[in-house]
């Protein structure tokens, strides 16, 4: 099982990273297209440092951020202020998380360059069906002025967004997840935030890790995934969530004696991974389990473990986990 004070560190990483997401999707009115055109330009032009809080499933997480972007490109470094004084490095290298008395965990190896794109694609322009967004003039927050950006889902098969931006320089202070009933999941929300055209030189000074590595240990690099060709593979989800596609298909090998697949289907807003491996015995997972508002469902489904993750309502789970099928067509290397 994944170490708790690891979890918490991974919820509040994928949090930060899910403005990311949404500015890709959610240009859809005018207004919309602006105040989420500045958050994305302030993100990849303004340097600051704050602190901000994680709240989600009874947990509350608060941390530092140092955030830099200069002529090396955009690197930030995230400290735990409580728990296990975890620390995450994201830089062009890619996601490092650290935690005391284990080696260091690299969570994502697209870094920066990869993660905020240079053209934002208008998803939601052609999904105005399946998502409503709106903007209004919002309350402060780290006693700065705000605009709140409201991404509302059409069904009950996705959750929703609301996105605190700051006036003046577009920074995102404040994101809220809510589900289907209106209730928020998780938050995440600055309590304060200073913000800098350039970087100061002391943030320089900041940005090397706090928490010393293990001597003589390697980081550990999460399985590398080998592509595979999107044609004719086996496994089909054949019930999706309206606008829902399949994205993307790894196959993934953690050593030579064991392999699982591994397939990303996307409606261009929320992903949902599913994961499959053979078992000869046991499940090795069955049923619901949830870390922060990522809920997980497994089966077994012909001698095979499945896992279909998300940040969706677990009935999307079930009804994508329930149409899993085996094709006759064999998987192309």
């Amino acid at each position: 099982m994944m170490n708790k004070h690891l979890s918490q560190v991974i919820s509040v990483v994928l949090l930060t990273m899910l403005p990311v997401a949404i500015l890709r999707a959610s240009e859809n009115t005018d207004d919309a297209r602006y105040w989420l055109n500045k958050m994305s330009g302030a993100m990849g032009s303004k340097s600051f440092k704050g602190t901000f809080v994680y709240q989600g499933y009874n947990e509350m997480v608060a941390m530092n951020i140092i955030h830099i972007t200069d002529e090396n490109g955009t690197r930030e470094r995230l400290i735990s202020l409580n728990g296990a004084q975890g620390e995450v490095i994201r830089d062009h290298q890619g996601v490092t998380c650290i935690l005391p008395n284990l080696s260091p965990v690299v969570l994502d190896k697209r870094g920066f360059n990869q993660v905020f794109p240079v053209k934002m694609i208008d998803v939601l322009d052609q999904r105005r069906n399946l998502y409503e967004v709106s903007t209004r003039k919002a309350h402060q927050v780290a006693g700065r002025e705000t605009h709140v950006i409201t991404i509302k889902p059409a069904d009950h098969l996705r959750y929703g967004y609301r996105l605190w931006v700051d006036e003046e320089t577009g920074l995102l202070l404040k994101s809220q997840l809510i589900d289907t009933k209106g209730e928020v999941l998780e938050q995440l929300m600055y309590i304060s935030v200073e913000i800098y055209d350039t970087a100061p030189e002391v943030f320089r000074q900041l940005l090397p890790p706090k928490t010393a590595m293990p001597a003589q240990e390697d980081p550990v690099t999460l399985p590398d995934q080998v592509a595979a060709k999107l044609e004719g593979h086996g496994w089909q989800v054949e019930h999706l969530p309206e606008g829902f596609s399949l994205a993307e298909y790894n196959k993934i090998k953690p050593d030579m004696n064991k392999n699982f697949e591994h397939m990303v289907y996307t409606d261009g807003l929320v992903s949902v991974s599913v994961f499959i491996e053979k078992r000869y015995r046991q499940p090795l997972f069955s049923g619901v389990s949830h870390m922060g508002a990522v809920t997980a469902y497994g089966s077994m489904i012909n001698e095979h473990q499945v896992t279909v993750v998300g940040e969706v309502p677990l009935e999307t789970l079930q009804i994508m986990s329930g149409s899993i099928r085996y094709a006759t067509a064999g998987l192309h290397q």
